[in-house]
C-alpha cells in the first residue's frame, strides 16, 4: 500500500508540474481512479502529500484543485530566489566542480539548438533546474539545498505554464544567460556572477508575469495539445 501511495504521488506530481493538470483546475478523484491504475485510497493519500508541497489546494465542501499561479506567488518566489541564489553562488564559487560546470554548458547548448517542441521544453526546464540545484549543492549546506528544492520545483511548473502562452525566454537566450553565469564562475568574477544571476532571475520573473496576462492563449494551447 505504501508503494501504491508513493507511485500515485509521483504520477500526480508529474501531471501537476507539467501542467497536464492546469493551475486552478478541479481535480476529480473519481476520474483519476478510473483513468489510472491507482485506487481511491492511494490517490487520496497522494493528494494530501501534494497539499503539503503546495501543489494542490483542498477546499472544504468544494473539493481539490491544482494550486493557482498568481502574480503575488510569482513575485514572492522570485524575490526569495534573488535574495538566496546570487549570495549562495558567490559564497560557494570556489567549491564548484568546474568540469561538471562546463559539462552543464555543453548540455544546455545542445538542447538550445534542438527543435522546439513540448518535450524539448521540458528537457530544457529540467536541465535549467538541475543547474540551479548544482550551484546550491556546491554550498555543502543541506539547509540551503532543502530550502531551494521547493522553489525550483515551483519555478519548473511556472516555466511550463509560461511555455503554454509562448512568453518564456527563447532557449538560445536562456542558454546565453546560463553561459554568462558559467563564464563569471570560471573567471572568478564575483560582481559579474551576482549581476548575471539577478539578470537571469529577473528575465524569468518578467516572462512569468507576462504569462498571467494571457489566459486565453494558455487555454487554447492546452486544448490544442489534447
Amino acid at each position: 500500500m505504501q508503494n501504491q501511495k508513493m507511485n500515485a504521488y509521483q504520477f500526480l506530481k508529474r501531471k501537476l508540474l507539467n501542467c497536464e493538470i492546469m493551475p486552478g483546475e478541479y481535480i476529480n478523484e473519481k476520474e483519476l481512479v478510473l483513468n489510472s491504475s491507482y485506487g481511491r485510497t492511494p490517490i487520496r493519500e497522494a493528494l494530501i502529500l501534494l497539499k503539503a508541497e503546495n501543489l494542490v489546494e483542498i477546499i472544504p465542501r468544494q473539493g481539490t484543485y491544482a494550486s493557482r499561479i498568481t502574480q503575488e506567488s510569482v513575485q514572492n518566489l522570485f524575490s526569495l530566489r534573488k535574495l538566496l541564489e546570487p549570495a549562495v553562488a558567490v559564497s560557494c564559487r570556489a567549491s564548484i566542480d568546474l568540469a561538471a560546470l562546463t559539462a552543464f554548458d555543453a548540455r544546455m547548448k545542445t538542447l538550445s539548438q534542438q527543435k522546439e517542441d513540448t518535450e524539448n521544453r521540458k528537457r530544457i526546464y529540467s536541465l535549467d533546474m538541475d543547474f540551479h540545484r548544482f550551484i546550491a549543492a556546491a554550498s555543502r549546506n543541506p539547509r540551503i539545498t532543502a530550502t531551494m528544492e521547493p522553489l525550483l520545483q515551483e519555478t519548473y511548473r511556472i516555466g511550463i505554464f509560461n511555455s503554454l502562452s509562448n512568453t518564456e525566454n527563447a532557449p538560445a537566450e536562456t542558454y546565453a544567460q546560463h553561459s554568462q553565469i558559467i563564464h563569471a564562475i570560471l573567471t572568478e568574477n564575483d560582481g559579474a556572477l551576482r549581476d548575471m544571476f539577478l539578470f537571469h532571475l529577473n528575465q524569468g520573473l518578467i516572462s512569468s508575469l507576462a504569462a498571467l496576462k494571457h489566459p486565453q492563449e494558455i487555454q487554447e494551447s492546452e486544448d490544442a495539445s489534447r
